[in-house]
C-alpha cells in the first residue's frame, strides 16, 4: 500500500513511481509555500475536532493495532486519546510561539528581535521522515512538524507500524475534502537500506527527519549531498533520580507511585521511559520496593506481551537480579510483569525494557555525575524527586554532563507543546531563515498605506517623501469616528487615543499593538537617561481612561525599564493616593502638574511629612513656583519631563 499526494494505492511504492512523484512534489511544495500558517492552524483544529466527534474512529483503530502493536488495550486506548491534544489549536500555537516567538514571520516578513532589518522563515522544501515503531502515533507527529513549517513531507514506515499510519491518513482524507493540506504528503514503506529508493530520496529532498538506531542513522549517512540536513533522533536512554530531602518532601508512598507511573507509560519502549533509578545512599530501599509492589501489582494499565528475543533478554535479567540477590547481597523484587533489581555495580546501563528497572546507589552529586557521564550522547530525559535547595545544582551538573530534559517525577511521558527535544527546537531545524537588512524600510509601508489605507489609495509616490503629511486637519476632515479613510482595511489589534483637546476638539488615533510597543520602547530610553533604575519603585498617577495614553504609557514604561510600579492613578480620591505614597515611600512619581501640587497642598493642610525624591511630569507646563512649593511639601530634588508628545 503506498500513499501519494491524497490518492490511495494498493500497491506499495515502486521504483518507476519516482519520477512523476518527485514532479508532483515540486508543485505541491509552491501551493503549500502559499498557504498562510492560519489556514493550516484551522485546517488541524478542525481534525481535533473531527476525531473527537466521531468515537467509532478509536474503536476502529484499536482492532486494528490488535495485532500490530505489543501494548495492551487500554495503553493504546489512552495513547489515543493524545490524538486530539496534537491537533488542538491551542497546543499548536504554543508549539509554534514557542520555537518561532511570533509565527508571523512564517507569513510574512517582520522587524527582527534586535530592531534592525526584517526576517521571514522559508521552509527547506521536502522532507523525508524515517519513523520508528515504538510509538505508533510518532510518526503523526513528525507529520505535524512538517506541515507546520510547510515542507512537503514523504513518511517512510518502519516495518513495525503500518496500520495506524495508512488508518490515520484515510481519516484525515474524509476530514479535509479541500485538501488544504491533505494532498501535501506521501507514505510508503521500503526495506531499510534498499538503495534503489534511499539514493533518490537522498538527492530529491532538502532534510531528513530520522527516528531509530544508530545502524540505520550511518546507513542514511552514507552518499549523502552536502546541501541535505540530517535530523537525528537516534537511540536514547533515559532515568530517575530520587534523594532522600525529595523522599522527605512527599512521602514514601507518593515518590513510588510516581516511580511506577513513569516505569508503566509504553512498557518502557519511548526514549524518555526510565531504564535506571539513581537513589541516594540512606534511602530505605527495602521499604520503598514495598511502596512499589503496591503500584505494579495493580498498576493503571497491565503490560503488554513481548517477544520472543524479549522474554529471553527478561529472563537473563531476573537470572542476574537473583545472582546479586544471593551473591552481593542486592536487593530485588520481582512480579508477574515488572523485574525491580538493585545493582551493586556502578554506572547507567540499558535495561531489557517491559517494566524492569535497574536501581543504582549514589554518595553524591559527584558519584551520580560520573556514573551517567560516560553515556552523555545517548542521554535524554531525567524524571526527579529532590529537595528544594538541591534542586538546581544536582540539575545544573546532570545537564553538564548531558541530560536534554528535567520532568518532576511521574511525567517523564508527558512533555509540552513549545518545549525543545532531544536538546534542541525542531520546527526551527525545518526552515531557514532569511534576513533583509534594510534600517528604515519605506518600501513596505508605502505599499501598505497605498493598498490598505484608503486616503492614499489614489496618490502617486514611491517614496515618504512624496506623500503628504497626516496633519491634525486630516484627522479632523477623516475622524476614526465616521471615517474609513484612516482606517487600515487589515483587521489590526490596538488601542484607540484621544488627544487632549488642547489642539481644538479631540482627535482620535489608532494605534496597532506593534506601533504601541515600538513608541514605548523609544520613549523608555527617556526615562532611563533620566536615571530611573531597575527596581526602582515608582508611583503612576496620571489619569487613566477617557480614552487617555498616559496611564497606560508609563505602565508600559515601567515593564520596559524593569521598574516597581505603584498603578494608582491620578483619578483615585486624594487620601487613598496619599496613604499609598506614605506606606510604600516611592522614590518618583508620575503625574500632572497641577494633580501634584494638589495632593502638596492636601499634605500640608493635614500636616502630613511626605518625602518625593524625583518626579516626572508631562501634559501641562510645571511653573517654576510650583516646583519651589512642592520641593518646600515634599523635599522633591529633581523634577522631570515623563515626556513631550501628542497622541495625534
Amino acid at each position: 500500500m503506498k500513499i501519494i499526494f491524497g490518492e490511495i494505492h494498493s500497491q506499495p511504492l515502486q521504483e518507476n513511481d519516482l519520477p512523476s512523484l518527485f514532479e508532483t512534489a515540486n508543485s505541491k511544495q509552491k501551493e503549500l509555500s502559499h498557504l498562510n500558517t492560519e489556514e493550516i492552524l484551522l485546517t488541524l483544529d478542525g481534525f481535533s475536532h473531527f476525531w473527537k466527534s466521531h468515537p467509532e474512529l478509536k474503536i476502529k483503530v484499536l482492532k486494528g493495532l490488535e495485532n500490530e502493536m505489543p501494548f495492551s488495550y487500554e495503553m493504546m486506548s489512552a495513547t489515543l486519546d493524545i490524538i486530539p491534544e496534537l491537533f488542538k489549536r491551542e497546543n499548536l500555537e504554543l508549539r509554534l510561539k514557542g520555537e518561532f516567538h511570533h509565527f508571523k514571520v512564517l507569513d510574512q516578513w517582520i522587524k527582527s528581535p534586535s530592531g534592525v532589518g526584517k526576517i521571514k522563515a522559508f521552509a527547506l522544501g521536502q522532507i523525508l521522515h524515517v519513523t520508528a515503531g515504538n510509538v505508533f502515533i510518532s510518526c503523526i507527529d513528525s507529520l505535524l512538524m512538517g506541515f507546520l513549517t510547510k515542507n512537503i513531507s514523504y513518511l517512510k514506515l518502519s516495518s513495525k507500524n503500518q496500520f495506524f499510519p495508512y488508518f490515520f491518513a484515510e481519516t484525515f482524507f474524509e476530514y479535509d475534502q479541500n485538501k488544504v493540506l491533505a494532498d501535501k504528503f506521501c507514505i510508503f514503506s521500503w526495506k531499510g537500506g534498499d538503495q534503489k529508493f534511499e539514493v533518490p530520496f537522498k538527492h530529491q529532498v532538502q532534510g531528513i527527519i530520522a527516528w531509530g538506531g544508530e545502524e540505520m542513522l550511518k546507513s542514511l549517512r552514507e552518499h549523502l549531498p552536502l546541501d541535505v540536513k540530517v535530523f537525528d533522533y537516534g537511540p536514547k536512554i533515559s532515568f530517575q533520580v530520587v534523594t532522600k530531602l525529595g523522599i522527605n518532601k512527599i512521602g514514601l508512598t507518593k515518590t513510588a507511585s510516581l516511580i511506577a507511573k513513569d516505569l508503566i507509560m509504553w512498557d518502557q519502549q519511548a526514549c524518555s521511559s526510565p531504564q535506571n533509578l539513581f537513589y541516594e545512599e540512606g534511602i530505605d530501599l527495602k521499604a520503598l520496593f514495598e511502596e512499589l509492589k503496591k503500584f505494579l501489582d495493580d498498576p493503571l494499565f497491565p503490560r503488554g506481551r513481548q517477544s520472543a528475543d524479549e522474554s529471553v533478554e527478561l529472563l537473563k535479567e531476573k537470572e542476574k537480579a537473583r545472582y546479586d540477590h544471593l551473591m552481593k547481597l542486592g536487593l530485588r523484587l520481582e512480579g508477574e510483569t515488572y523485574l525491580l533489581h538493585d545493582e551493586p555495580e556502578e554506572y547507567l546501563r540499558t535495561s531489557p525494557l517491559n517494566r524492569t528497572l535497574i536501581f543504582k546507589k549514589f554518595n553524591s552529586l559527584s558519584h551520580l555525575v560520573s556514573q551517567v557521564k560516560p553515556f552523555r550522547f545517548y542521554l535524554q530525559s531525567c524524571g526527579y524527586q529532590t529537595g528544594a535547595f538541591e534542586k538546581e545544582t544536582l540539575l545544573t551538573q546532570l545537564a553538564l554532563a548531558g541530560v536534554k530534559r528535567f520532568s518532576p517525577l511521574g511525567s517523564m511521558s508527558e512533555g509540552h507543546p513549545g518545549l525543545p527535544h532531544d536538546g534542541r527546537y525542531g520546527l526551527v531545524e525545518l526552515v531557514q531563515f532569511v534576513t533583509d537588512e534594510v534600517v528604515l524600510d519605506e518600501d513596505s509601508l508605502i505599499v501598505h498605506l497605498k493598498s490598505h489605507v484608503p486616503f492614499y489609495k489614489d496618490l502617486i509616490g514611491e517614496k515618504i517623501a512624496d506623500l503628504p503629511l497626516t496633519s491634525s486637519i486630516t484627522l479632523r476632515d477623516y475622524p476614526l469616528t465616521s471615517s474609513s479613510q484612516l482606517k487600515s482595511t487589515i483587521h489590526q489589534a490596538g488601542r484607540y487615543f484621544a488627544s487632549g483637546g488642547s489642539t481644538g476638539k479631540p482627535k482620535h488615533v489608532f494605534y496597532s499593538n506593534e506601533d504601541w510597543l515600538e513608541t514605548m520602547k523609544a520613549f523608555s530610553f527617556v526615562f532611563k537617561a533620566q536615571g530611573l533604575k531597575k527596581g526602582e519603585l515608582v508611583a503612576n498617577l496620571f489619569a487613566s481612561g477617557s480614552l487617555y495614553s498616559c496611564f497606560l504609557a508609563v505602565d508600559r514604561y515601567s515593564e520596559e525599564l524593569e521598574l516597581a510600579q505603584l498603578p494608582i492613578g491620578g483619578l483615585t480620591k486624594v487620601d487613598e493616593i496619599i496613604k499609598i505614597l506614605l506606606d510604600f515611600k516611592p522614590t518618583a512619581i508620575f503625574g500632572l502638574p497641577s494633580l501634584i501640587v494638589m495632593y502638596a497642598e492636601y499634605c500640608e493642610k493635614n500636616k502630613i511629612d511626605l518625602k518625593i525624591e524625583k518626579i516626572l511630569f508631562a501634559g501641562e507646563h510645571f511653573y517654576e513656583n510650583q516646583k519651589k512649593y512642592v520641593h518646600k511639601v515634599f523635599k522633591t530634588e529633581t523634577f522631570m519631563s515623563a515626556g513631550y508628545a501628542t497622541v495625534d
